[in-house]
């Protein structure tokens, strides 16, 4: 990820891209042990606008960063892929995403819950 994040153009300035779709479907193992990030589909430039043409914002619902719930295209950065790798990680720990429900339900819970820590997290 912070390959992708730090590449630049052909004048040396960040090209700052974003995946926007960190997930585990997109996480692969190597044979070597090594994770590659898949599925560069939705990715973008932070200087550019995070809406796709129809004018939606794309991603995991269970995985996506307050902001990107949120449609906040201009707080969208490297720290929204990191927000899903946390999600990722917290998934890896308990068994399951730190927010479950209706699309409206999640996206008002990423917006305004902290989740549960993994420690109380029974998983089943």
């Amino acid at each position: 990820m912070a390959y992708a994040h730090h590449l630049c153009d052909d004048t040396g300035e960040p090209l700052s891209i974003v995946h926007r779709d960190v997930s585990p479907a997109n996480l692969l193992l190597t044979k070597r042990g090594h994770v590659k990030v898949a599925d560069f589909g939705i990715a973008r430039c932070t200087q550019s606008d995070h809406r796709t043409d129809d004018g939606h914002v794309r991603g995991k619902l269970g995985y996506m960063s307050p902001e990107q719930a949120a449609g906040a295209v201009d707080r969208i950065g490297p720290s929204s892929d990191q927000y899903s790798l946390g999600v990722i990680l917290y998934e890896l720990l308990t068994g399951q995403l730190p927010f479950a429900g209706s699309v409206a339900v999640v996206i008002s819970q990423v917006l305004h819950t902290q989740p549960a820590m993994p420690t109380t997290v029974n998983e089943a």
